[in-house]
């Protein structure tokens, strides 16, 4: 089941269920479920990654698809917005780094490790000098 829950750091959490993600792969006849979600900067939306498609997810839980331009992408997993507001996120079984830009622009960033093809990323960081860290296993 796919659900995003949304809690805090505070010691009495209650999660409280939001956006029914779920649902909409369901009436979409997708296969797979999302893993990794990554919040824009302002708090404002959140992006899930699902087989061939990346969702977005609004502050009322309305959940869309987003009509993507660029590069073909097969698995988004690990993801996090960087600084300037460009996400970014691994394409597991695309063997590859993505980008996603304002104007919902997908691009290669990276298929190697700067010597081998990348084999499955699968999770991510952008530290604050906007260096991308990212695992493959």
């Amino acid at each position: 089941m796919s659900l995003l829950v949304v809690g805090s750091l505070a010691l009495d959490t209650i999660e409280t269920p939001f956006g029914k993600v779920d649902a909409y792969l369901t009436a979409h006849k997708w296969d797979g479920s999302t893993e990794d979600v990554a919040f824009a900067a302002d708090g404002s939306y959140a992006v899930m990654g699902v087989p061939d498609h990346l969702l977005r997810v609004d502050l009322a839980g309305e959940v869309t698809e987003i009509a993507t331009t660029g590069d073909k992408f097969a698995y988004p997993l690990g993801m996090q917005f960087a600084a300037d507001g460009t996400l970014v996120f691994c394409d597991s079984t695309g063997h590859s780094l993505r980008t996603l830009d304002k104007g919902n622009k997908v691009s290669t960033l990276t298929t190697t490790d700067g010597k081998q093809p990348l084999v499955q990323p699968n999770d991510l960081a952008v530290d604050a000098k906007g260096r991308v860290w990212f695992t493959d296993p």
